[in-house]
């Protein structure tokens, strides 16, 4: 498409090209045409990297059946690769979503990282996301929790350093699993506690699982109860008169944060802001009038 804007400038839509390169522009109206002019340039299609979020499962020996998931798996032949164990390996099948491929043979052992080439270069790795059992792997060690103890409610978010840690590592409370384990490496964890097992308070062990084994950690944390409710306290209330419509303020301590109210003159306010030391509102209607 074409847009004549004036007698000396076009506006125009490039075409498809074949290849990213160099090409000359010609124009031409019924009078004739341009001697060839300025190129313009094709460039490359951008790449899109493919993107590993899992490997499943994440151990076996040689011939376990592997299934990488993940986006922008580039179908068009001759289609992804898969890299482990520092050896190419095609797939078995693959989609945009999904890789499977038949693990090698890996004289090394231990964790491997795992990654996906497309035909058009684009590569994401996934670290230590496959491990062949065997001799030299490690298991997990525990070396501490931080902090060691939260409420029954559970929702603490707690620090276990220790070692051996893989990608796929699952955190145990007593027999209640974490719902959310973050791996940010082989000596760390950052870990969410589940609620206590039967809600009880007292401590129990802490167990951690990796596809080569387990390591516990005997009463790691401690459940206690939930404190007791705080009541609120004002300390002083800013300004200490109006007219209906004033902005108040008060100050104290204890106040929670949403679902606090204010009962002045007989009505229940909604504040218009908060924190635990100070809730703003406004003066409603008195009738009454005075303090």
């Amino acid at each position: 498409m074409v847009t004549v804007l004036d007698p000396t400038t076009l506006q125009a839509v490039v075409p498809p090209a074949a290849s990213a390169a160099p090409v000359p522009v010609e124009v031409t109206t019924r009078n004739g045409s341009s001697p060839f002019g300025p190129t313009f340039t094709y460039n490359a299609t951008p790449v899109t990297p493919p993107n590993i979020t899992g490997v499943s499962p994440s151990s076996g020996d040689m011939g376990t059946e592997v299934t990488i998931s993940g986006e922008d798996f580039q179908t068009t032949a001759p289609g992804p690769t898969v890299t482990i164990c520092s050896q190419l390996v095609t797939p078995d099948s693959s989609s945009a979503t999904e890789v499977v491929f038949t693990a090698p043979a890996c004289a090394t052992g231990g964790p491997q990282d795992v990654t996906v080439t497309n035909p058009d270069g684009g590569t994401d790795t996934l670290p230590a996301s496959f491990v062949y059992p065997g001799a030299g792997v490690s298991l997990p060690a525990i070396g501490g929790i931080s902090p060691a103890s939260g409420p029954v409610t559970g929702g603490t978010l707690v620090t276990i350093s220790g070692a051996n840690f893989l990608l796929d590592t699952k955190v145990r409370f007593g027999s209640a699993p974490s719902p959310a384990v973050s791996v940010d490496g082989p000596t760390r964890l950052q870990v969410q506690v589940p609620p206590a097992p039967g809600g009880a308070v007292g401590p129990v062990n802490v167990v951690v699982t990796t596809p080569i084994g387990s390591a516990t950690l005997t009463a790691g944390f401690t459940y206690t109860s939930e404190p007791a409710p705080v009541p609120p306290s004002i300390s002083d209330i800013s300004p200490s008169e109006g007219d209906p419509g004033t902005p108040v303020t008060i100050t104290g301590a204890g106040f929670q944060v949403p679902g606090v109210t204010v009962s002045l003159c007989g009505q229940s306010v909604t504040p218009t802001s908060g924190s635990a030391t100070e809730i703003n509102f406004t003066a409603p209607t008195c009738q009454a009038g005075g303090p």
